[in-house]
Order: C-alpha cells, then structure tokens, then sequence
C-alpha cells in the first residue's frame, strides 16, 4: 500500500515496483467508482490477450453449437414455409371469387363499390331502363 500525492497538473506517478508486479504497460483503464477509483492494466497489444483463447478444441465447439442451433433455425423455417404453402392451397382451392375480392381489396374499398352498384341499380329503376 503506497499514499501518493498528485503534481501541479493533477498526474499521479504510480511507484516502479507496483508496475512491475501488476505488468502496468502504458495505457491503464480508470474506472470512477464512486468514492474511489479503479485502475486496470491494458496491454500494449490487444492481440497478446487473444492468444490463445481459440484453440481447436474450442472453435470446433463453437462451431458445432451455431451448426446444431442454425439447423433448429432451419427447421422452424421450413415449418413456417410449409404452413404458408398449405394456407395459399387453402386460399386457392376454398376461397371463391368474393373472398378473393374481399382479400385482395380493402374491406371499405370494396363496401364502397358496393354502395356504388347499389345507387346505380336504384337510378336505373327509378328512371324504368331496367
């Protein structure tokens, strides 16, 4: 345990044997936390940290495990596929020619139209052409 005094600037200097022991490079992460503050080491190379920590045995691990969970994946496609494949034979096969319209156009489009025909038909038998 050291007491340390900050310069004219702010900067502390962190005594040579506690870099040493804690393997302090250049850059330090400093954390605020709260009533104190936390000072971790970084490496000099971010890719010294790496090394090592995809051996074969771990990559094939990982590589099996998005295999197995991709192929789950897969499958919930082709069941979601499937079903809709099953609900257009359905929509082709029962539906008829209104069904059709009524899914095709929008529900107050086609009451719309509807209202249209309707007012047509009224005209034309108030006037005795039908």
């Amino acid at each position: 345990m050291s007491i340390l005094e900050l310069d004219k600037k702010g900067r502390l200097t962190l005594p040579k044997e506690i870099r040493d022991s804690l393997g302090i490079g250049k850059k330090v992460l400093i954390i605020n936390a709260g009533d104190h503050l936390k000072i971790i080491p970084l490496p000099s190379n971010p890719f010294q940290i790496l090394h090592g920590a995809f051996n074969k045995k771990k990559f094939k691990e990982l590589r099996y495990y998005f295999d197995k969970n991709f192929e789950a994946i897969d499958r919930r496609f082709e069941n979601i596929n499937r079903r809709f494949e099953d609900l257009r034979y359905y929509i082709d096969r029962r539906v008829g020619l209104i069904e059709r319209i009524m899914i095709g156009f929008n529900i107050p489009i086609l009451l719309s139209i509807i209202t249209i025909f309707n007012k047509i038909i009224y005209f034309l038998k108030k006037k005795v052409i039908i």
